[in-house]
């Protein structure tokens, strides 16, 4: 009995490293072409407004979870896999609804970073990879990836902690410096033709539309993963839990970190357009961007959540825990960019 139940915990795992696989592509694909990996659009939207990118891209994403959350999930009792392979486990229930002081100091640190570093944590991995185009990116995230840590430090760290985040500095050292010697220019020239071509965007600069486009497929990445694992997938919360979780390693982070780390240096090379940084470089340390990127690590792990998990799959949901991260986050956000544009 127990080698049979063995072998169904080992095909579930085998199988949710395959959908976080896939939903990786996706979420990451759709995070590149809305334009939220470059800090600028983020910023046309908070401080400049001439550019709604990040708002097409909510919506998108609230539309295309809610469609599969509302529609498709009550025509189940349990997660797809779940049903292929015999396994009891259900949809989870909705979060816990504590507003407590963590979700809100965390959410405030998360937007105050946002608005310094101009990445959340997803577009930041994505960013970090292309780092030839994006140097302060890698920077960010390094920071980033240091403020999660911290935040989950209750005792002293132990060895395999320490030991999973050196591997998670490592891999994204290795994608960002990674130079592929194959030709892509036939599929970039196709790319963009496309992008442009059907959504009439201009090099660099998404219209509205492809942003929206975009929010599509991150929440319908949201939501297939929910769909067919009955998993929750927040970027931050997935990550973090890789070094900061449980001493048993969930396999579907690992793959859905390095799924999404592959992905972001193939984007990188069919639409180098949006990962060129329209910002000086001027070759010293940017402290503000990795005060930036350690906020942001620091208040997501302590939100438990960031624009995917609390944004996106939580708001959808109608978790009043959600609302209020999401709230606190984008005033907090608003407020530091004024601040940062009078000064």
């Amino acid at each position: 009995m127990w080698k049979e139940e063995r072998r169904e915990a080992t095909a579930v795992k085998v199988y949710d490293a395959l959908i976080a696989l896939l939903c990786s592509v996706t979420l990451t694909v759709g995070l590149t072409v809305s334009g939220m990996i470059h800090p600028k659009f983020v910023r046309g939207f908070f401080s400049t407004y001439d550019n709604f990118a990040l708002g097409a891209t909510f919506g998108g994403g609230l539309i295309s979870f809610s469609a599969i959350y509302y529609l498709l999930v009550p025509l189940l009792r349990r997660p797809l896999v779940c049903s292929v392979t015999g396994t009891n486990r259900g949809f989870p229930e909705k979060a816990v609804q504590k507003i407590d002081q963590p979700l809100v100091l965390g959410s405030a640190l998360f937007g105050i970073g946002w608005a310094f570093g101009g990445f959340c944590p997803g577009p930041a991995f994505i960013a970090a990879v292309g780092a030839t185009h994006t140097p302060n990116a890698i920077w960010f995230t390094f920071a980033m990836l240091s403020g999660m840590f911290a935040a989950s430090l209750k005792t002293a760290p132990t060895i395999k902690q320490i030991v999973r985040l050196v591997v998670c500095f490592v891999l994204i050292g290795l994608f960002g410096l990674w130079r592929p010697s194959i030709d892509t220019t036939r599929v970039h020239l196709t790319f963009v033709s496309l992008l442009y071509g059907f959504f009439g965007s201009t090099p660099g600069s998404p219209a509205l539309l492809q942003s929206l486009f975009g929010g599509f497929l991150i929440g319908g990445s949201i939501g297939a993963m929910f769909l067919l694992s009955g998993l929750s997938l927040g970027i931050s919360g997935v990550v973090s839990r890789i070094f900061a979780g449980p001493l048993h390693l969930d396999w579907y982070r690992m793959t859905f970190f390095v799924g999404m780390l592959f992905t972001g240096k193939f984007m990188s090379l069919i639409y180098p357009e949006m990962f060129y940084s329209n910002e000086i470089q001027d070759g010293g340390i940017p402290w503000g961007v990795i005060v930036g990127g350690f906020l942001v690590g620091f208040g997501t792990f302590l939100s438990n959540g960031c624009t995917s998990g609390h944004g996106i799959l939580g708001c959808s949901r109608l978790a009043p825990r959600s609302f209020v991260a999401t709230g606190t986050f984008m005033v907090a956000h608003f407020t530091t960019a004024q601040i940062i544009n009078a000064l």
